[in-house]
């Protein structure tokens, strides 16, 4: 690999499916997170370590792309690709490359995650491409009910809602991701045995 070549790390999966242990996996590995990552208090319900997020990415990208496409963020359906061509997207994808220069100012290896990030994919994908940044993914998965089970419990959802949730961040993950340099993670198998994993 160059190292002069920009790399991302995309971590993606489903809420409550093990996105913040593969992050601070990453981080372990020497993977740069960035310094916006959101300070979580320790008594916080959904997870006490800490989500190791982008504040950015989280607030003032995601957030406002499903604004642009009138998606709710929790919302069951997937977002069809030609939105993504949407005018309305071009300040943010402005906004986003700035972003991206910024981040890769400091390292050429640099790593996020957000669960709404998998709607989304061709929205980044397309950032990437332009700014010839080399894009990684690292799909996590755990059991669909162990997580389905877990997000009704801390949203108060029904497990039905949680389960075609999964589903529907779990399908454009896989799809977009198709023939990009990918690699994906159990959730299980990485409590089981973190070090080997």
């Amino acid at each position: 690999m160059n190292p002069a070549t920009k790399n991302v790390y995309m971590v993606l999966g489903f809420a409550r499916s093990g996105t913040s242990v593969i992050t601070r996996g990453l981080k372990a590995l020497g993977i740069n997170l960035g310094d916006k990552i959101k300070v979580h208090a320790k008594n916080n319900h959904w997870n006490p370590t800490g989500f190791f997020e982008d504040e950015e990415v989280i607030y003032n990208i995601n957030a406002k792309v499903y604004e642009k496409l009138g998606h709710p963020i929790r919302g069951i359906p997937i977002i069809d690709k030609d939105a993504f061509n949407h005018p309305d997207l071009s300040s943010l994808k402005t906004y986003a490359i700035n972003m991206l220069s910024e981040r890769f100012s400091k390292t050429n290896y640099w790593g996020f995650k957000n669960p709404s990030s998998a709607k989304i994919i061709p929205f980044w994908r397309s950032l990437f491409e332009a700014e010839k940044i080399q894009d990684h993914y690292i799909i996590t998965l755990r059991n669909p009910l162990s997580s389905a089970s877990s997000f009704a419990n801390l949203t108060h959802v029904d497990l039905e809602t949680g389960l075609l949730l999964w589903l529907t961040h779990t399908i454009p993950t896989v799809d977009e991701t198709m023939g990009k340099v990918r690699m994906v993670v159990s959730y299980d198998l990485m409590m089981q045995d973190p070090k080997k994993q």
